[in-house]
């Protein structure tokens, strides 16, 4: 009993983002990721995320449902890690705006990550915005760097997986595709 009300308790609640950040967010595709990456960290936020950030043609090929249950496939995982590969993502390099895409490299040297993504700007009436065209292989490809991330972990702490002393310093993987070259 107590182990089910902790777990409710320690649960993230929504991420709570003003309408002016969203804006700003959607409006600038150098900080896009951000907000992405923001709302990914809580559950009760997906909808916002894939609402708002990916673009027409990834909702139609990503149904909602299809997006949460990619994202709740990874988070569980390894869900202190899925939570520290989102929310250290970083805009490592981009290409320059052509016919209204652009392609950008996001990467999280901790997990080892990297990643190309296309965004695609978004015009609707005087309004325009950048989405992300994400597809469901952009989800599939967090598992491999989160769970050898979780090995990294487990080998760093002697194979204890589920308890890490107080002030554990978590073991960084320390490279990406962008810096291993």
């Amino acid at each position: 009993m107590f182990l089910v009300l902790g777990g409710c308790l320690a649960a993230r609640q929504d991420v709570e983002v003003p309408k002016e950040k969203l804006r700003e967010y959607l409006s600038n595709p150098k900080i896009l990721h951000e907000g992405f990456c923001l709302l990914l960290t809580s559950a009760d936020s997906y909808g916002i995320a894939h609402d708002k950030f990916l673009s027409a043609e990834s909702k139609n090929a990503l149904r909602y449902e299809a997006f949460v249950l990619g994202i709740t496939q990874v988070r569980n995982l390894v869900p202190v890690g899925f939570e520290r590969l989102v929310s250290g993502i970083r805009l490592h390099k981009s290409s320059e705006p052509q016919n209204d895409t652009m392609i950008v490299r996001w990467c999280n040297a901790e997990f080892g990550f990297s990643r190309e993504f296309k965004l695609v700007l978004t015009r609707i009436g005087k309004f325009q915005f950048w989405q992300i065209d994400l597809r469901r292989e952009d989800l599939e490809a967090m598992q491999e760097p989160l769970l050898a991330w979780y090995r990294k972990q487990k080998d760093a702490a002697n194979d204890q997986r589920l308890v890490y002393p107080p002030g554990w310093k978590y073991a960084a993987i320390d490279a990406c595709d962008c810096t291993r070259n």
